[in-house]
């Protein structure tokens, strides 16, 4: 499977995929104990095409005998082309994502954890740094029996530190845990959307999704209840300054997406529905209340008074 796949890299020009894919040829072939001369060859020519062996740097770590095998080979072709040094101002960059989603990514690719809740855990350690054991088990593990908890929150902070170089789980003296970045260049898009949301709400709502959508625990709950309220909290604000400014586009486009947050959202809807009045007039209004109500009707709700009042606002022709 692995050779078909470097072959279909190398016939479609994914030179850097099909190096990536020849390194774990590489391994394979150690692990069967076979001569491993035509995958470095092979490899040779990947690094040859690409003006550079850079790419190795991202799957050798996953590697240990390709990784010895080269180290013998050092002073060689193969060693020193195909292991080289990092560049000693590169700085990881890693990305916690939490909005759809729950994961670490290394320099744009997936990292290599073992435990599911890591990317919670490490989001958890954001929001409440200096955070004791007692308050993260009581937050992350009610359910467990706390020794069965505790080994777990110690095995998620060793496959974060195995995981990313630079990025620990600090415990102090008091026996309080925070994340310490080290050299990493971190972000989080959950952290971001808060950041940027006052200044660019529009931009910032791009991405937005459910917060920890896989969480069922009261904390991610509570937290994506809170994350809601600030986007709507914002928006809101945004809102009515540009309505004084009468920036009705604006209002149309951010109102669009915040009902994409929150569909039933009354507030955000008559927001909507005035921005419309007045940028594209009563007859547009009325459609988009009329098409609201039928929204709130197949979800069994109350139409709210303010939406049925825009589909009685005479229409002249």
């Amino acid at each position: 499977m692995l050779e078909q796949a470097h072959a279909e890299f190398v016939s479609s020009g994914y030179l850097r995929e099909a190096g990536w894919a020849g390194l774990w040829l590489a391994e394979a072939a150690l692990i069967a104990g076979r001569d491993v001369t035509p995958e470095l060859e092979s490899l040779l020519d990947t690094a040859s095409a690409l003006g550079d062996a850079g790419w190795t740097l991202i799957e050798l770590p996953a590697l240990p005998r390709l990784r010895r095998h080269l180290e013998r080979l050092r002073d060689g072709e193969e060693g020193r082309i195909l292991l080289p040094r990092p560049v000693q101002n590169a700085t990881p960059k890693l990305e916690l994502r939490v909005l759809g989603e729950a994961a670490l990514y290394i320099d744009g690719r997936p990292a290599r954890t073992h435990y599911t809740r890591i990317a919670e855990f490490a989001y958890y350690l954001i929001k409440h740094p200096q955070s004791s054991i007692g308050e993260i088990l009581r937050d992350l593990f009610p359910d467990d029996p706390p020794q069965r908890a505790r080994n777990y929150v110690h095995q998620m902070r060793n496959d974060l530190k195995s995981a990313v170089n630079g990025l620990t789980i600090q415990c102090d003296a008091k026996h309080r845990y925070s994340v310490q970045y080290g050299e990493v260049e971190f972000t989080c898009d959950a952290v971001a959307l808060e950041q940027n949301l006052e200044h660019d709400p529009i931009g910032a709502l791009v991405n937005y999704q459910a917060l920890l959508p896989l969480s069922e625990g009261d904390w991610a709950a509570k937290e994506r209840e809170r994350l809601m309220g600030f986007v709507m909290k914002i928006g809101l604000k945004c809102l009515n300054q540009w309505f004084e400014a009468a920036e009705y586009e604006r209002c149309v486009k951010l109102t669009e997406r915040l009902l994409e947050v929150d569909p039933f959202d009354s507030t955000m809807s008559v927001y909507l529905l005035e921005a419309l009045h007045q940028l594209e007039g009563k007859a547009a209004s009325q459609q988009r209340a009329q098409r609201m109500l039928r929204t709130f009707a197949q979800e069994g709700l109350p139409a709210p008074d303010d939406v049925v009042r825009f589909t009685q606002i005479p229409v002249l022709n």
